[in-house]
């Protein structure tokens, strides 16, 4: 079955790879830099679903994966300093350079893990990280942004909500 949000993140997996090395890359090493994103895309989505981790847009593959992959590119097809690059194809300050790379990935990580688990342990204590059942079972596109109440949709909370007070 085609999934145009597949697709549309596919592309965006693409964009956010090759961002980090973009002025400094040959056409050539772009799309590959951008297609191996698509493919990152695709694995890291299916992990964090295996993983069981609820994230519907799944930006944490587009963002967070394809970023990571992003930030190694920078470290191997970069012109200048990457590993691959012409002028001093897999030297020390290549490897050097692709380390400072791993590092950066180490220090976002960190730093993104840590700011999240402040975040949230707040917002759990004051009781902010659930809604509604009814807003849970509708939607909340529906019960937060005003979109329409089909019928059927209706009927499935009132079901619910009296199985659940039964």
């Amino acid at each position: 079955m085609f999934d145009v949000c597949a697709l549309c993140n596919g592309v965006l997996a693409g964009c956010v790879s090759i961002t980090g090395v973009s002025t400094n890359v040959d056409p050539y090493d772009a799309v590959l830099i951008g297609s191996l994103g698509g493919i990152i895309y695709v694995l890291a989505s299916k992990l964090i679903q295996c993983a069981g981790v609820d994230d519907p847009i799944e930006a944490s593959a587009v963002h967070g994966a394809c970023g990571m992959w992003g930030l190694l590119a920078v470290g191997v097809f970069d012109k200048t300093q990457g590993i691959f690059n012409p002028a001093s194809f897999m030297s020390r300050e290549s490897w050097v350079f692709l380390e400072w790379q791993v590092i950066g990935i180490l220090v976002i990580v960190a730093w993104t893990a840590t700011l999240s688990f402040i975040y949230f342990s707040i917002a759990k204590k004051c009781n902010l990280l659930r809604v509604s059942l009814v807003s849970e079972v509708i939607g909340l596109d529906i019960s937060f942004m005003g979109g329409r109440r089909p019928k059927s949709i209706l009927s499935k909370v009132e079901s619910r909500l009296f199985a659940d007070s039964g």
